[in-house]
This record gives C-alpha cells, structure tokens and sequence, in this order.
C-alpha cells in the first residue's frame, strides 16, 4: 500500500476500504460526527480525499450527520433516522432530493439509528435497523440560519450550497474521469 495521510490510515486501521489506486478522483469520502450529542448544528465535517497527478489532496466541508430537532421531537413514529458510523460500500448515486435538486442518492440499503424518545439529544444506543430510508446528501435546501432545522430528517447535509456544489463537482469528476456513478461513505464518530 503506498504512503496515506493520517485519516485514510485510520479509516484502514478500521478494516475499512481505502481508494488509493493512483486513480485521479478516486473518492474517500469521510464523515466525522461530532462528540457532540445535541442535535440542530452544522458540527460535524465531511472531508473527501483523493489523488490527483500521483499526489493526495483533500477537500473538508461543514455538514451536519444528524436530524434537525423538529424531527427528533414529532418525526417518524418508529424513531427518527440516523445513519450507524461505519463505511458504506457503493452506497450513494447520482439523483435528486425529493425530485428537486441534484444530489447524491441512496444506492444500498443503509443502517439507522430509530431515535423515538421526541429529545433533542442523538441517541446512539437506539435501536439500529437496515434498510432503504432516503438518506441522501444534499445542501440545506431553502432552509435558512445556522441551525438545522428541517433541513435534515437523517440526510448529510451541507451548511452552505457552494460547499455541497464543490463536493458534487468532486463527484462529477470521479465519474467523468474514470466511469464510477457509486460512492462509498465512510462516517466516524468522534
């Protein structure tokens, strides 16, 4: 394996998979959710590596990985969704959120969190199920101020459009470049 910056070693250090073939745009995409446990904040950081001309480069954006409160407090009555920290294999494409807007879709069936207690604290202990729950990545949509809203009902959601627009030019890229409409997410818990 050739030489890797600190976070993929600590993604493989995981048994998890690492792209680093050399490939320009051959993503590792990597959520890092925040120690904090008080959902509504844009606290937790996607950072997308890859190489380019044999050399690593990484982009890092503000997102958030968890539900808005208004969601947590009156959301889906089996409890509301938030994605297990592990990699997901080929687990998003190319699509669009609720038909309105580019963004990357659910490709597999992911895990969740069923968080039902209707509190603003993320309950990671909740019972986990898998299935195909429309967990996409998007930017905040029309919603608006520093909180998250409902902006989220379980999505990675970028704070601010251009950071989402960066990140789905990254995207773009990596199918342009070497024919790969499927991503992988990695999402650690800090």
């Amino acid at each position: 394996m050739p030489w890797l910056p600190a976070m993929l070693r600590r993604v493989e250090s995981m048994g998890y998979r690492v792209f680093a073939s050399g490939r320009d745009y051959d993503l590792n995409i990597i959520g890092i959710r925040s120690a904090n446990l008080e959902a509504n904040t844009f606290d937790d950081e996607l950072q997308v590596w890859f190489q380019l001309d044999k050399r690593w480069h990484c982009r890092s954006y503000q997102i958030t990985t968890d539900p808005g409160t208004p969601y947590l407090e009156n959301g889906n009555p089996a409890g509301t969704a938030i994605l297990q920290a592990k990699q997901y294999r080929s687990g998003w494409t190319f699509g669009r959120h609720r038909g309105q807007y580019e963004c990357l879709v659910q490709n597999t069936a992911v895990s969740v969190h069923r968080d039902g207690n209707k509190d603003t604290t993320l309950d990671l202990d909740a019972p986990i199920v898998t299935g195909w729950y429309g967990i996409n990545f998007h930017h905040r949509g029309s919603y608006t101020g520093e909180t998250v809203g409902r902006g989220s009902a379980g999505c990675q959601v970028f704070r601010i459009r251009s950071d989402f627009e960066d990140f789905y030019s990254l995207c773009r890229l990596q199918y342009s470049t070497n024919g790969w409409d499927t991503f992988t997410y990695t999402l650690l818990q800090d």
